[in-house]
């Protein structure tokens, strides 16, 4: 018989030097697709489970614990105090350091860099917030020419710019950011019906899958290519996932040949396929095992829940989010999907 999970992991925020525990309602989320994570505390009472007076403001510096394993270290975001006949009570938002580069403009002086590498750019977009930004990946070559656009923010710079080396920003639970790619190695973990999964709901969803990919272009022409060689550009691939006629057609954006359109339709096609399935998995406690690793998005598990459509297979862990109430207990939400959702294509760099 396996072991049974800890359902009684103590959280703890953490806010200038003082540690608040007791807390009756936990929403903790990290999801590969947001910049920072986020989480709700609530408690029926002005006090926490010490009995000491909540002292909690918007902007507060703090840290959220869970079993003693930071999840979110960042800012406390909202504050909403409550009373009625019989009670006090308080709810708590906050996100990651990261949360500021959703949220706010991208400033620089300059605001272009020529010939830095990627990591160096990022870096410098984010060291005004106090986030750290590691290279779990390799970047490749210097960028020759990087800008910042009027108004976007730097999560949106950011993210441009990690296209043109295929790669992803992921929050840390330290609240900095790695640059990495979508997780390769072994499952962390077996989630399995009847074993670990407590419910499922599955996601089939072909709305923005097609049966046909065609990708043009055009490429400058020159004295050895010239005439229908590059301006009529042409690549496809199909989908034998979908059963009726569906094309799409995509215009490439950038300088391109017949090799580069071909990637591009074989990507488009695997890429729409895998994030047009998925599943929503629910289990008891936080931890990948008694004693181990609490998930985290950008791991793989083994799935093994043919209700929903996930007879046995290796999944990409999209988002976790972590629950404490009254009517459900202590569990997890883990959003699984097919590992090439998340694939990247890198973007050619402007001549």
């Amino acid at each position: 018989m396996a072991d049974l999970p800890d359902l009684s992991e103590r959280v703890e925020l953490a806010i200038g030097g003082k540690l608040y525990a007791g807390w009756t309602d936990v929403r903790v989320t990290r999801a590969l697709d947001a910049m920072s994570g986020a989480f709700s505390l609530s408690l029926s009472s002005k006090d926490d489970a010490a009995g000491q007076l909540l002292e909690v403001a918007p902007d507060d510096r703090c840290q959220l614990r869970i079993g003693g394993d930071v999840v979110v270290d960042g800012w406390v975001d909202a504050v909403s105090p409550s009373i009625d006949a019989g009670s006090h009570g308080i709810q708590v938002e906050g996100r990651d350091k990261t949360g500021d580069l959703a949220d706010c403009s991208a400033v620089h002086k300059p605001g272009s860099w020529s010939n830095a590498k990627v990591e160096q750019i990022a870096a410098e977009l984010a060291r005004p917030f106090g986030v750290a930004v590691t290279a779990k990946a390799s970047t490749g070559a210097a960028i020759r020419s990087f800008a910042l656009q009027q108004g976007e923010t730097v999560a949106a710079a950011l993210e441009r710019l990690l296209r043109f080396r295929g790669l992803i920003a992921v929050p840390t639970a330290s609240g900095d950011l790695e640059i990495t790619t979508p997780e390769t190695g072994e499952p962390v973990a077996t989630l399995e019906l009847g074993v670990n999964i407590k419910s499922a709901n599955g996601r089939h969803d072909h709305r923005e899958r097609y049966s046909d990919y065609i990708v043009k272009g055009q490429a400058r022409g020159d004295d050895e290519r010239h005439g229908k060689t590059v301006s009529q550009i042409r690549g496809e691939a199909k989908d034998g996932g979908v059963r009726r006629y569906r094309p799409l057609l995509v215009m490439a954006e950038e300088q391109s040949d017949g090799q580069s359109a071909q990637v591009r339709a074989k990507f488009e096609a695997g890429m729409r396929a895998g994030r047009s399935r998925g599943a929503d998995i629910v289990v008891a406690g936080w931890r990948t095992a008694p004693g181990g690793a609490l998930w985290r998005p950008n791991s793989r598990v083994r799935v093994k829940c043919p209700p929903v459509k996930i007879a046995d297979e290796v999944m990409l862990i999209a988002a976790v989010t972590f629950s404490k109430n009254d009517g459900d207990g202590t569990t997890a939400t883990i959003t699984v999907a097919p590992p090439e959702a998340f694939a990247q294509l890198p973007e050619k760099e402007a001549a």
